[in-house]
């Protein structure tokens, strides 16, 4: 709800962040590009997510609804726990993302 003016200086980037420090920045810090961040699927999907994928993608969950070639969810959650080449968490996070969706529109397939 800022005025344009306020968000945007073009002598400094990401002004309104560097204005609202309580000292100044080193320039090193405050006259870098900005530069975005991964958050850690691949981990959390490995670490604290992994019954919940398991669990979405296993026979009570994607496999048994019928929509893929029996155990194939399973299969690709097992590649990608070992790690194998071509297997991302995005594949597999979108096959998680996919029956949780199914699940709230109350989807059956079988």
């Amino acid at each position: 709800s800022l005025p344009d003016a306020l968000k945007s200086d073009s002598r400094t980037p990401k002004s309104l962040l560097v204005n609202s420090l309580p000292r100044p920045l080193p320039a090193g810090i405050a006259g870098r590009p900005k530069r975005g961040f991964a958050l850690p699927f691949d981990a959390w999907m490995r670490g604290a997510l992994r019954s919940y994928c398991e669990a979405q993608l296993g026979e009570h969950g994607l496999d048994g609804r019928g929509l893929f070639k029996p155990r194939e969810a399973t299969r690709v959650w097992s590649r990608f726990q070992q790690r194998a080449h071509g297997v991302t968490w995005s594949r597999v996070w979108a096959l998680v993302a996919l029956n949780a969706w199914l699940d709230r529109q109350g989807v059956h397939v079988r």
